[in-house]
């Protein structure tokens, strides 16, 4: 499921657009593959880190609808893997912490998307091209030298 989330973002991420991601990103790894797309697409990043309570997610969980709800075992485990946000990790920044029962400020998000300078790519997310320009020719060289020995 992730993998798909990922490559959504990475289809729509552009000049101009807005994604968001309103998924369980609770492993930071996977946070930080999604921060090197933006870095890779030259945009922002942005994390919202809802702080919720162990027992008040359990209630949230048990008043959805019955395909949607996650068993305790399922909850439990999900609890025990998740890696809050941390704001002293680059892939995290910009970080806004709502707790459960508080309010978003939507300056605070629009200030971490439009004002803020882009994200700019460095060697770890560019793509180096499998091939040469004239790869076709290069082939075809290396295979008359095989034939030719």
């Amino acid at each position: 499921m992730r993998a798909n989330l990922k490559s959504e973002v990475n289809r729509l991420l552009g000049n101009g657009t807005i994604v968001i991601l309103d998924s369980l990103n609770y492993i930071k790894g996977y946070r930080y593959e999604l921060f090197c797309l933006a870095k890779l697409m030259k945009t922002t990043n942005l994390v919202i880190h809802l702080d919720v309570n162990k027992e008040t997610a359990w209630q949230w969980n048990a008043t959805k609808g019955d395909s949607d709800v996650y068993t305790r075992e399922v909850f439990d485990a999900l609890i025990q893997r998740f890696e809050a946000p941390d704001s002293r990790n680059r892939w995290d920044k910009p970080l806004i912490t709502v707790q459960s029962d508080g309010e978003i400020s939507m300056d605070e998000v629009s200030d971490a998307v439009f004002a803020v300078q882009r994200l700019k790519p460095n060697k770890s997310t560019q793509s180096i091209p499998l091939n040469s320009s004239n790869y076709l020719y290069d082939l075809d060289r290396k295979t008359q030298d095989v034939v030719n020995v």
